[in-house]
C-alpha cells in the first residue's frame, strides 16, 4: 500500500510539472490584422511571451495578478496610447518585461505603480503627455510605494516633462542590471521638456552608463529626501545644471562597486553648474569633467560635500614688473594646503590657451616674474583643483583674471 501511494504521488508531481511547463507559451498578436494587445495580456499566464507586430493604438494595463510576462515588439512594433488620460502601458504585475517597442502617446509611456516590477529594455519612448494634463508627459514613471524597474538600452526623448521619473518610495536601476555585470546597458535620455531623470519623494536610483543630454532643465534632479548614485554617465548640454540635488537629498558621483565606480563626464557644457547642491543636501565622490557654463560646483551653506572645486582666483597687485613678486590666492570648496592647482592661461597677444599642471600647491603663493618673461597682458582662463598630484582628469573652472607684466 505504501509503495502504491508513493507511485501515485510521483505521477501527480510529474503531471503538475508538465502542466506548469505547458502554460509558458509564445503568443503572436498582429495589431495591423485587427488583434488587440490587451486581450492577449489578459489571457497571458506566468512565463508567457507575447510577440507583437504592427501599430497598436491602445492603452494597455498589465494587472496585479500578472507575473513573468514578456511583451516583445521585435524592434518594430508600436504601442500608441490614443487616450490622453491613462498611460500607454501600466504595469501593476511582477517580473514584467517590455522589450523592443516604439511607445508613444498616453499620459506617460510606461508607468510602473503600486508595487509593480518591470524590465524596460530596448524601446524608443517618446512624445508622451499628448493631453497636457497635470502629471502627464513622462517617458517612464515609477511610483506609488515600492515599485521597481530596470531601465536599459532605451532611447527616451521628446517627452513633455521627464525622460524618467522615480517617486513615492520607489527605486530604479537605470543603465545596468547588476553592479557585477561587466556590461553597461545605458539609455539615451535626451531632449525632454523639463528634466532628464527626476527622483523625488523618498525614492532612489542607481544611474550608470547613460547619455543624459539636451534636456530642457537639469540632466538629473534629486529632491524630496531622495538618493542617487551616478557613475559613468555623460551628462551634458542640458539647459540647467547637469545635476541638481536639493531638499534633504544625497548624490554620490562614482565610487560604487564594479561598474558603479567610474565618475561622470561632460563633453558639451551644461547651461548652469555641473552639480548644484542646496537645502540640507549632500554630494560626494569625484567631479571629473562634470561641469557647466557657470562652473563645476555650486553649494549653499547647508550643503555637505567632499568635492574639491575652485570658485575664484585673485592676483595682487594686478600689474607687476619683471623680477618682482605678486601673490596668488585661490578660493573654493574643500581646498587645503595639500590641494594641487592646474592653470590655463593665454600669453600676451595670443588667442590660444596653454596649461600648466600642478602650478601651485595650497591656496596661496607668491611667485616671482622671471627674467625674459614677455611683457604685456597675461590672462588666466581656467583653474582646476585636485587632491592627487597625478590626477588631471577634472574640468577647468572658467575664469578671466588679468595679470599685466611690465618691463
Amino acid at each position: 500500500m505504501g509503495k502504491y501511494f508513493e507511485r501515485l504521488l510521483a505521477m501527480t508531481v510529474v503531471v503538475l510539472m508538465s502542466t506548469s511547463v505547458a502554460r509558458a507559451e509564445t503568443v503572436a498578436v498582429n495589431c495591423d490584422g485587427g488583434q488587440r494587445l490587451q486581450a492577449a495580456i489578459d489571457q497571458a499566464r506566468p512565463g508567457d511571451t507575447i510577440v507583437v507586430s504592427g501599430f497598436c493604438a491602445e492603452n494597455v494595463v498589465i494587472r496585479e495578478e500578472a507575473m513573468r510576462i514578456t511583451l516583445d515588439g521585435q524592434g518594430a512594433a508600436t504601442i500608441h496610447g490614443r487616450l490622453p488620460g491613462p498611460p500607454t502601458i501600466v504595469v501593476l504585475g511582477r517580473g514584467i518585461t517590455i522589450r523592443g517597442f516604439t511607445i508613444t502617446g498616453g499620459r506617460a509611456g510606461v508607468t510602473v505603480i503600486r508595487g509593480g516590477t518591470a524590465v524596460i529594455d530596448s524601446n524608443t519612448i517618446k512624445e508622451t503627455g499628448i493631453g497636457g494634463q497635470p502629471g502627464s508627459g513622462d517617458g517612464v514613471n515609477i511610483a506609488q510605494g515600492g515599485s521597481y524597474a530596470q531601465i536599459i538600452n532605451n532611447t527616451i526623448q521628446f517627452n513633455a516633462v521627464a525622460g524618467i521619473r522615480v517617486m513615492e518610495a520607489s527605486f530604479a536601476r537605470i543603465g545596468f542590471l547588476d553592479p557585477a555585470d561587466p556590461v553597461l546597458r545605458g539609455n539615451v535620455i535626451q531632449n525632454n521638456g523639463a528634466v532628464g531623470v527626476l527622483l523625488d519623494r523618498s525614492s532612489g536610483a542607481s544611474i550608470a552608463g547613460n547619455t543624459i543630454s539636451g534636456n530642457a532643465g537639469p540632466g538629473v534632479s534629486v529632491g524630496g529626501a531622495s538618493y542617487a548614485l551616478l557613475a559613468a554617465n555623460r551628462v551634458d548640454a542640458n539647459s540647467s545644471n547637469g545635476v541638481t540635488v536639493r531638499q534633504n537629498s544625497a548624490v554620490q558621483l562614482g565610487g560604487g562597486a564594479g561598474l558603479l565606480d567610474p565618475p561622470n563626464d561632460t563633453e558639451v557644457r551644461n547651461q548652469g553648474f555641473g552639480i548644484s547642491c542646496a537645502l540640507n543636501s549632500s554630494v560626494d565622490g569625484r567631479l571629473a569633467t562634470l561641469t557647466g557654463t557657470a562652473g563645476a560646483l555650486s553649494m549653499d551653506s547647508s550643503c555637505a560635500s567632499n568635492l574639491v572645486a575652485v570658485t575664484g582666483l585673485n592676483v595682487s597687485p594686478p600689474t607687476v614688473r619683471v623680477g618682482s613678486s605678486f601673490s596668488v590666492t585661490l578660493s573654493g570648496t574643500n581646498l587645503t594646503d595639500q590641494t594641487f592647482f592646474d592653470v590655463r592661461f593665454r600669453a600676451p597677444g595670443s588667442t590660444f590657451d596653454q596649461e600648466v599642471s600642478n602650478w601651485q600647491t595650497g591656496t596661496s603663493r607668491t611667485p616671482t616674474i622671471p627674467t625674459g618673461t614677455p611683457t604685456g597682458v597675461w590672462t588666466f582662463t581656467g583653474v582646476r583643483a585636485h587632491q592627487d598630484a597625478a590626477d588631471h582628469s577634472g574640468s577647468f573652472t572658467p575664469i578671466s583674471v588679468i595679470l599685466t607684466v611690465a618691463p
